[in-house]
């Protein structure tokens, strides 16, 4: 922890308690102006009468709530939370939630730690943000014993003392925090990794604690251990997404507990993140050796499995339909499908794998069954090509008969139409291929040569929820116009905002107040025109509407973001006439993507008359 105790800070602190609040902003402008001086001396170096530390803790004392939102140097710590909180200005709350968004790993326990004592003391609401849920596992792990005199502060990670501790001591007012931890990601400075890296030696970290906890009773065990797996299924970063299925682990389910979350384990296999598909389908292993699972709900559920680029995935997966076969017989006809999907992967080990399967279920082939093999053919080692022809037509290779193709001035046309291709696009349309066999006078042309894994497929478990609950929308909104560069919950917020035009609550006026002071905080950033083509100009538009009220300002014709504008507008006259309207651009999963079919049914409705 990085701490000033005594010099100059002392004397900051203790010469602004108690200055009434005229004192304080008549020492505003030379407060600001020493602060300017001590960043420009800290980025050179050398030496210095007074730091960056100092004048922050006095712009804290003097300077405005939009003063100190638009500095870029600010150093939030737990010295900077006591002067904002002796000072007590209107503004208390909101300034915290800035000092929530500027702490790091190292100074977020302290501004979680202090906003507690406001909220136990009724002085501000409880916030609900992922930095002060995720600040609450800091807090348990690394504070003891606050000593606060009116100018010292002291914080220290004590070893001899159990995080769980803190968690008996607290449950009540942290319990709620536990739970909505599992919702939210964190960021880059602050999540569940990071705290259980800073922690982990330390009576096995946050995730140590927690299992500590359970086996109290203190929290209840069934709901963690489907809290962990539900987080994996929200679309976390792979180095955040760590920490559930780690936690998961560490709780050591017992096969009974596995077998009860199936469902769970068999969602997390279309995960994209490989170390969580590889996850899931080792926890279904475990309970699959013991036949715990049912071979239909296997031979339904495990096809992600076999599309996974990791070859012990696949092979997991593979283990699971033989046993379901060996359990099921009369199921062998839909498992050898599944088989024939892995000759599509690139690993020859898994192909032959594969196809040693499909050869034990050979009395079970059926047409589709032979089709599924038959569409692969020219994707696998060629060795397992004759193996194929000798499984499917029993000695007899298919007869393939020529005809002869003109191969004149239209063939090298075509020839020099395909060279202005993308390499890419080319191979994946097989017009390569094509042009070879018709250049060889073959009677047939092969399929284009991609398969599944080259084609990016949709993960079920990444489908956004649309934003059907007004008070939803608004809670969305007051996220989206602080972290405007999150352009996914952008596009949906004024999708939402679209959706509710024509069917608002009798409540909407009061739900819609805290729009209104959200906005006026961010006035400040859109002053110069060009703003207004940006992901926070297009909100200000349509939630400006909302309001019932107007904006003014335009984007250059030469302007490439004059689209969001001019987009922004349209959705902005839809609301004040009190018509509803559907945004195409609202992406129905995670990643932007869009499905084809909700996109197609969207396209139909806005042309509908």
């Amino acid at each position: 922890m990085r701490w000033r105790l005594g010099g100059v800070s002392d004397e900051v602190v203790r010469f602004l308690r108690g200055r009434s609040e005229a004192e304080r902003r008549a020492l505003a402008p030379f407060v600001a102006r020493c602060h300017r001086e001590a960043t420009r001396r800290n980025r050179q170096g050398g030496k210095r009468e007074y730091s960056d530390w100092d004048t922050s803790l006095a712009m804290v004392a003097t300077a405005t709530l939009s003063e100190l939102e638009k500095l870029r140097s600010l150093i939030v710590c737990h010295y900077a939370c006591r002067v904002l909180m002796h000072r007590n200005p209107p503004w208390l709350a909101e300034a915290f939630d800035l000092f929530l968004r500027r702490a790091h790993e190292w100074s977020i326990a302290d501004v979680v730690y202090c906003m507690g004592e406001l909220v136990a003391s009724g002085r501000v609401p409880e916030p609900t943000n992922a930095r002060y849920t995720i600040g609450v596992a800091y807090v348990c792990c690394g504070y003891q014993d606050y000593l606060d005199v009116g100018v010292h502060a002291r914080s220290r990670y004590d070893k001899s003392w159990p995080i769980v501790e803190e968690i008996r001591r607290n449950i009540d007012s942290v319990e709620a925090a536990i739970w909505r931890q599992f919702e939210v990601e964190g960021d880059d400075d602050v999540s569940l990794s990071i705290c259980q890296t800073l922690t982990e030696h330390e009576h096995g970290g946050w995730a140590g604690a927690l299992k500590a906890a359970a086996n109290e009773g203190l929290l209840d065990r069934q709901r963690l251990l489907d809290a962990s797996l539900e987080a994996l299924a929200r679309g976390f970063a792979p180095h955040r997404a760590r920490w559930h299925y780690r936690f998961h682990e560490l709780m050591e389910p017992t096969r009974l507990e596995r077998v009860a979350r199936a469902g769970l384990y068999f969602d997390l296999l279309a995960s994209p993140v490989g170390p969580i598909a590889s996850f899931a389908i080792a926890a279904l292993t475990i309970v699959g050796k013991r036949r715990l699972l049912e071979p239909e709900r296997v031979v339904d559920r495990v096809e992600p499995a076999l599309f996974s680029s990791t070859g012990a995935t696949v092979k997991s997966g593979m283990r699971l339909l033989a046993n379901a076969v060996d359990m099921r017989p009369d199921m062998a006809s839909r498992a050898l499908r599944l088989f024939a999907v892995v000759l599509e992967h690139k690993s020859t080990e898994l192909q032959e794998t594969a196809f040693n399967h499909i050869e034990k279920l050979a009395d079970a082939i059926d047409d589709e069954g032979r089709a599924a093999i038959e569409e692969r053919l020219h994707v696998v080692l060629p060795a397992l090509k004759s193996r194929a022809d000798a499984l499917l037509y029993r000695g007899h290779a298919p007869v393939r008969t020529a005809a002869p193709r003109d191969s004149g001035d239209d063939l090298a046309q075509l020839r020099a139409r395909a060279e202005a291709l993308p390499p890419d696009l080319r191979r994946l349309a097989g017009v390569d291929a094509a042009i070879a066999e018709m250049e060889s006078h073959a009677f047939d042309i092969a399929a284009a040569p991609f398969n599944g894994m080259d084609i990016p497929r949709l993960d079920p478990s990444a489908r956004h929820v649309p934003i059907n609950c007004f008070e939803a929308f608004i809670d969305e909104a007051l996220v989206a116009i602080e972290h405007p560069d999150d352009i996914e919950r952008v596009e949906r917020v004024l999708a939402a905002a679209l959706r509710f035009s024509a069917n608002r609550p009798a409540n909407a006026e009061r739900l819609l107040s805290p729009l209104g002071k959200a906005l006026a905080r961010r006035r400040s950033s859109l002053s110069n025109r060009p703003e207004w083509g940006t992901p926070l100009g297009a909100l200000r538009i349509v939630l400006t509407a909302c309001l019932g009220e107007e904006t003014h300002g335009f984007v250059h014709t030469q302007d490439p973001s004059r689209a969001m504008w001019l987009r922004a507008h349209a959705a902005a006259e839809f609301i004040r006439k009190g018509e509803s309207a559907t945004q195409l651009s609202e992406p129905t999963h995670r990643g932007f993507w869009i499905d084809p079919v909700v996109a197609v049914e969207r396209s139909l409705a806005a042309q509908a008359p």
